[in-house]
């Protein structure tokens, strides 16, 4: 893909170069920041500290520990797995 991209760019005439170049800098910044941005979210949940369910802040939160059903058959609407 490089060597083909190479090629059309060698003997493209000029503003048909600058055309390819400047698609090929907005996909790099727009994947910089996609991905910037993935690593900030991931980094905030990472950070988050574990809360009891009593004293759980609105927001991002970590709960931990055992949960109990509260029907026998209560499933998920869009999966139909089983959830609490």
């Amino acid at each position: 893909m490089i060597e083909a991209l190479r090629g059309a760019a060698v003997g493209a005439e000029t503003i048909e170069f600058w055309l390819v170049s400047a698609v090929l800098a907005g996909l790099a910044v727009f994947a910089l920041r996609k991905g910037l941005g993935g690593f900030w979210h991931m980094r905030t949940m990472v950070d988050t500290p574990t809360a009891k369910i009593r004293s759980a802040p609105q927001g991002y939160v970590e709960l931990a520990g055992r949960a109990l059903p509260y029907r026998v058959n209560l499933t998920a609407p869009l999966t139909r797995l089983s959830c609490v």
